[in-house]
């Protein structure tokens, strides 16, 4: 899926741009699920 094996100067770079990118909308859905979960029961 993702190419963690990235070379030259964009290889850090470009991984951690990738990892915030997966990261951020799992932390956004898993709270927003827990706020509607405790709102709901």
């Amino acid at each position: 899926m993702v190419d963690l094996t990235g070379t030259g100067p964009a290889g850090p770079i470009e991984h951690g741009f990738s990892n915030w990118v997966f990261v951020l909308p799992a932390v956004i859905v898993i709270g927003l699920m827990g706020f509607f979960g405790y709102k709901l029961y």
